[in-house]
């Protein structure tokens, strides 16, 4: 006769247990009379009824289970939800299932394995971020074990602790010169209770991007730790690039993980960015603005020629080189004279033989030294009744410059008049400091019914006259019976 050691044959049983019984567990929401499935990746919402429908498939060819229960129960502690068995039932802290057929495993005879499923409702008192859903039940398994070729069964209560695999959903490379490879590396966590395994790592159809080293699989990651994969980027061609990475595992609830991967295939020399805006720049003012010239090469790159065009832009050189694996910068200018919106390119000629021409895009608004609002509204008034309204004219420029004209006037084919009063600076032209205004006494006079329009011209110019600029205030009356 044969004695066993009982600790021991608790440990193989729970080692059949795990080799052997698949565990998959599917979360659906009820709607109306229909219940839709929600992915692992979802969260789930608070007070609303879902199913959950558990899985249990003997996966092995060495044994047999018959007398088996399933327990689900509340996990102490942890996510407040209601369990039901049926739903319109009383909630309950539990659910035992002992009607589950024996199941058995598939053989080189052509057996089929057996699958069995069995399902509890319940009721999340909250939302049930996707993070989380792992916490929702605690499981047990009860069962004869049987293995194949002996006539003595085990009789043993196991309970499975549930893994579960988090890994990001995406990862980004950036810009990656078409000539290198960059390695970024993505963690495979199992956050759940029980112990983990990856049974598959799969990169997608795209071979631009690729593990880097190896992973021995089946790799078992326990409760709390992690699995770090380094992953290449080495893109052939220019443009955006999309790949994927597939990890399979005996996570019960997602069996099949994707991680997103991106990148974008740029040359190993070029500008960053690509456009310069300066925004609104005050007349006879500079703005500056860099231009990163970036080099990934092996090779120094000489740029032969720099040459900006539009009026108002410039550089602060016209050639240099930019050692390989390094940087050179530009100082760009944009110094307007005039307001406005202007555009200008600057070009720049390299011995880069894949792209030796580089085109940057350059914007920019000249401001006004004198601001104003930017239109009067007088309101209805009583056809050829006269009402005046007050504007502030301001001097945010730099320097003093000279009020030389003042003109309102209406605006075509409208029955208006329009006018104002001598400011209190004196007779035109009077000069305005830096930071100061004046007040403009501006009036209407309706004579006709309907909106009127008009404008006011405010011209002025630098002390050494090399700006003329004028502003522009739109001026509106709305003219009703007497």
């Amino acid at each position: 006769m044969r004695i066993y050691d009982r600790s021991a044959l608790e440990k193989l049983y729970n080692a059949c247990i795990a080799d052997n019984i698949s565990l998959d567990i599917g979360v659906y929401l009820e709607k109306g009379d229909l219940w839709e499935y929600v992915p692992p990746g979802q969260f789930l919402y608070g007070h609303r009824n879902y199913k959950a429908v558990f899985k249990l498939s003997n996966i092995g060819r060495e044994i047999d289970f018959k007398d088996l229960q399933l327990r689900l129960k509340k996990m102490e502690d942890t996510l407040p939800i209601e369990l039901y068995k049926e739903l319109g039932q009383e909630p309950v802290e539990q659910v035992d299932f002992t009607d589950i057929p024996r199941i058995v495993s598939a053989d080189d005879g052509g057996r089929e394995p057996t699958e069995a499923y069995r399902s509890v409702y319940f009721r999340p008192e909250r939302q049930i971020e996707a993070d989380e859903r792992h916490k929702l039940f605690r499981i047990g398994v009860y069962a004869t074990v049987v293995p194949r070729g002996h006539h003595w069964p085990w009789a043993h209560q196991g309970e499975f602790s549930v893994p579960t695999l988090h890994a990001p959903g995406e990862l980004k490379f950036g810009d990656v010169a078409f000539t290198q490879t960059l390695t970024k590396t993505i963690e495979l966590s199992n956050t759940g209770e029980g112990n983990l395994t990856i049974t598959k790592i799969v990169v997608g159809e795209n071979r631009d991007f690729d593990i880097a080293g190896g992973v021995s699989l089946p790799y078992a990651i326990p409760a709390g730790q992690k699995l770090s994969l380094s992953i290449e980027f080495s893109p052939s061609e220019l443009g955006q690039k999309q790949g994927s990475l597939t990890v399979q595992s005996t996570d019960p609830a997602n069996a099949t993980s994707t991680v997103r991967l991106v990148g974008n295939g740029v040359h190993s020399f070029r500008a960053i960015p690509d456009s310069i805006g300066f925004g609104t720049v005050l007349v006879s003012k500079t703005e500056k603005r860099r231009l990163k010239l970036q080099n990934d090469g092996q090779e120094d790159v000489k740029i032969r020629s720099i040459q900006v065009s539009g009026r108002y832009f410039s550089c602060d050189a016209s050639q240099l080189t930019v050692r390989a694996r390094g940087a050179s910068f530009l100082d760009i200018s944009f110094s307007p004279s005039r307001k406005g919106m202007r555009t200008g390119t600057l070009t720049a000629v390299s011995d880069y033989s894949p792209k030796p021409e580089i085109e940057i895009t350059l914007r920019g608004e000249g401001m006004p030294w004198l601001t104003a609002p930017g239109e009067i509204d007088f309101g209805e008034i009583n056809v050829n009744r006269t009402v005046s309204k007050q504007i502030t004219i301001k001097n945010i420029g730099p320097f003093s410059c000279d009020i030389t004209k003042l003109r309102a006037s209406p605006g075509l084919r409208q029955e208006v008049e329009f006018g104002y009063a001598a400011p209190i600076e004196g007779p035109l032209p009077f000069t305005l400091g830096p930071n100061h205004s004046f007040i403009l006494p501006v009036w209407a006079k309706p004579t006709a019914l309907g909106v009127q329009r008009g404008s006011l011209a405010v011209s002025y110019r630098s002390a050494d006259e090399t700006i003329r600029e004028s502003l522009t205030v739109t001026l509106r009356v709305k003219g009703i019976p007497r």
